[in-house]
């Protein structure tokens, strides 16, 4: 039996291999556009700085994940570059590669009843 994976909602629900498998799949649909587009010229220096932001985002997300737990503002950064991310992606979401199952949406905060406890204050009650 398959497991299904949830979609990711928050930016609690990423994880590593969701940015490592976002970034492949762009250099993926980037790729054959910066061959096409040759070494000089607007398009080529539109698509290197593309990829310079598509390397940016996956980077910065990954040293956060790894880091754990995360402050409000650096919880913020997630979800702004992953975001960032996916919608630069969502243009190609019909193409194989793209997670459609998970990578449904941008992702929010939580608020409210949908927080989870603070892992170094435990849950109220």
């Amino acid at each position: 039996m398959t497991e299904t994976v949830p979609a990711v909602r928050y930016a609690d629900d990423l994880i590593r291999e969701d940015v490592l498998a976002l970034e492949a799949f762009l250099y993926d649909r980037l790729a054959p556009l910066r061959e096409a587009a040759g070494d000089t010229g607007e398009t080529s220096h539109a698509l290197r700085s593309l990829e310079n932001l598509v390397c940016d985002s996956a980077g910065l997300l990954l040293v956060l994940l790894d880091r754990g737990r995360l402050d409000r503002q650096e919880r913020r950064t997630v979800q702004h570059e992953w975001n960032r991310l996916w919608s630069t992606a969502s243009w190609w979401h019909y193409l194989d590669g793209y997670d459609t199952a998970r990578w449904t949406s941008g992702v929010r905060r939580r608020r409210g009843r949908d927080r989870a406890p603070c892992p170094d204050r435990g849950s109220a009650g």
